[in-house]
């Protein structure tokens, strides 16, 4: 897989698992300030944003060599 068929495939995922953890911990009133808002909204859009695609690669690999 190319890098532009990840990012367009699994960012959007990431960004809308972002929003809802974010919205749950202002809910929750674990975020009070803009700035950790931004940057816990950020790092759980990277978190996620590579674990989808470490995980889709080693999917993708291991379902591809077997021939399944």
């Amino acid at each position: 897989m190319e890098i532009h068929d990840l990012v367009s495939t699994h960012l959007p995922m990431a960004v809308v698992a972002s929003v809802v953890i974010a919205l749950f911990n202002i809910y929750t009133g674990e975020i009070t300030t803009i700035t950790h808002l931004v940057i816990d909204f950020l790092l759980h859009i990277l978190a996620i944003f590579v674990g989808f695609v470490v995980f889709d690669t080693i999917w993708h690999k291991l379902f591809t060599e077997n021939g399944a």
